[in-house]
């Protein structure tokens, strides 16, 4: 662990010892460990700023100089994943990076973003938002005399993909909505996601292969019942 001088005292590292916390707890690791050098107590005080206590071992340096090091120890319980309903505006950064190809010129605002019935969703390791999905009040176009949810905009960014978040916070999302009175969920699917929903309890609609207008990429829709 090391800062270069024009960045210390600042919130830098800070900030990379967060995300390498967020990153272990993705690993399903609960706790970081490390060994600070006894004469060196401004790094010990910025380690237990940060969290780290240390848990009383030592280790003598090899090295010949008797250098002595305090072993510490950071919980980060509280980098595990979770899901909160957030305001629509917190998901935009990852609408846009993993949608939309990180384009600053691609709207990635939705007329119904503000409506009450609108639901948005953020995945959280630690404060980091990794995975999003926005549901809207809308009925399913192969039902539309029933009441249903669209799911949009969901994406889990690239470095925890695989890690069973995207699953985790749907299965929040169907949770909450229960007791909305909606009868299902349905959304236009990329092709290439399409093994993901089906291994989440999903199923495709029959003959519902497209081409979205908006970004020109194959898709079917998809759907599931409200547990």
């Amino acid at each position: 662990m090391y800062v270069s001088a024009s960045a210390r005292g600042g919130e830098t590292a800070r900030a990379l010892v967060d995300e390498v916390s967020a990153w272990a707890s993705s690993e399903g690791v609960d706790a970081l460990h490390l060994y600070v050098s006894t004469s060196m107590p401004r790094a010990r005080a910025f380690y237990v700023k940060a969290g780290f206590i240390a848990d009383g071992a030592t280790l003598t340096s090899n090295r010949g100089d008797a250098r002595v090091f305090e072993e510490m120890r950071r919980d980060i319980s509280d980098f595990a994943f979770g899901v909160r309903s957030v305001s629509p505006a917190t998901l935009y950064d990852l609408r846009r990076r993993v949608l939309r190809g990180d384009d600053p010129n691609v709207e990635v605002s939705n007329p119904g973003d503000d409506l009450a019935s609108t639901r948005h969703y953020g995945g959280y390791l630690g404060p980091r938002v990794v995975v999003s999905a926005s549901l809207y009040a809308r009925p399913a176009p192969f039902a539309p005399d029933e009441s249903a949810y669209q799911l949009r905009y969901m994406a889990t960014d690239y470095d925890v993909q695989g890690k069973g978040f995207g699953s985790e916070l749907l299965e929040w999302v169907l949770h909450d909505l229960s007791g909305r009175g909606a009868s299902r969920i349905w959304a236009n699917a990329r092709v290439s996601a399409v093994d993901f929903y089906v291994a989440s309890g999903w199923r495709v609609v029959d003959n519902s292969w497209h081409i979205s207008a908006e970004t020109g990429i194959e898709h079917v829709v998809i759907q599931r019942p409200m547990v």
